[in-house]
């Protein structure tokens, strides 16, 4: 389809003479695009160096510019004038309207004087029938008081107060027994609850008691082991000192068994000399018996002279 058949086509719907004066203002931008739409696409530029093409790129797009800005002005021109005549239009209906319509609502006001009348009586009666009947219904949409006849109003009006009364003893009673269940669980709740308080107490005091002989046992349990254990750090520390006494009696005696079997291997000279120390060594105790002490003394001074005589032997004086 080419541009003239696509403008033919948006305009269809107007009149003749609307159309064709639309067609007539862009005929010459509609002969000018068609012209650059063979035109631009022979215009394909593949390389730099081609500087004619580009160029006549450039002209055919400020022309198609300046044929863009002269179709937005022909639209902005047309549409104005469509604007004013759709004001003016709207104007005179307006005005028309504004006359008729006050006279058709006071004629259909007089036509159906009496269904106004039959509408207003009824939504007063629902209004007054509403207010006598609400204080006692819990939904008043289940009810179209305004089609009910004076009886059967009446009627339900009577059963709704009398349902409304046992409706109330019936709450007041659930209410009543309700405080008296609540009283009772609460006594209950007390009952309980002391009697617990009474039962902790007591397991309380049973496991203070059931801790102290527990405690009293493990005291005992303790200082009999610590007991035990002093009798066996003891008994094994005599043991041990025992082992210890025998130890050092045998290992004198060998020394004593090697001292005298060395003794007794050397020359007499080194035997007279070892008596000598023995004797040098002896020790001498202080008496309190002065002639005790005496006699002592008397040894003490025949040791020394044997002690003096032998180192005289030894030494060959």
């Amino acid at each position: 389809m080419n541009i003239q058949d696509k403008i033919n086509t948006l305009t269809e719907n107007l009149e003749q003479s609307e159309a064709l004066t639309i067609r007539n203002n862009f005929q010459a931008f509609i002969a000018q695009a068609d012209v650059w739409e063979k035109k631009a696409l022979q215009i394909v530029v593949t390389d730099a160096n081609q500087k004619e093409l580009i160029k006549q790129a450039r002209e055919g797009r400020l022309e198609l510019k300046n044929i863009r800005v002269a179709v937005e002005k022909t639209r902005v021109k047309l549409k104005e004038e469509s604007l004013r005549k759709g004001k003016t239009i709207d104007a005179v209906a307006k005005f028309l309207k504004d006359l008729i319509e006050p006279i058709e609502s006071h004629l259909e006001l007089q036509e159906k004087f009496v269904e106004n009348q039959e509408r207003e009586r009824i939504a007063k009666l629902k209004v007054e029938r509403s207010a006598l009947l609400e204080p006692y219904v819990i939904n008043m949409s289940f009810y179209n008081v305004e089609q009910m006849t004076d009886e059967a109003f009446n009627d339900l009006l009577e059963t709704s107060k009398l349902a409304c009364i046992a409706r109330k003893e019936a709450a007041e009673r659930a209410e009543k027994e309700r405080i008296e269940a609540e009283l009772a669980a609460k006594a209950e709740q007390d009952r309980i609850k002391a009697e617990n308080e009474r039962l902790r107490s007591e397991a309380a005091e049973i496991e203070k008691k059931n801790k102290a002989e527990q405690a009293a046992r493990d005291a005992e349990m303790a200082e009999e082991k610590a007991k035990n254990f002093a009798l066996s750090l003891a008994l094994d520390a005599k043991i041990e000192a025992e082992k210890q006494a025998a130890a050092k009696i045998e290992a004198e005696r060998q020394a004593a068994i090697k001292e005298q079997e060395k003794l007794e291997k050397a020359p007499d000279i080194q035997k007279i000399k070892q008596f000598i120390e023995v004797l040098k060594g002896l020790q001498y105790p202080t008496l309190k018996d002065q002639l005790l002490q005496v006699y002592l003394n008397e040894v003490m001074y025949k040791i020394a002279e044997i002690v003096k005589n032998l180192n005289g032997v030894v030494n060959g004086n």
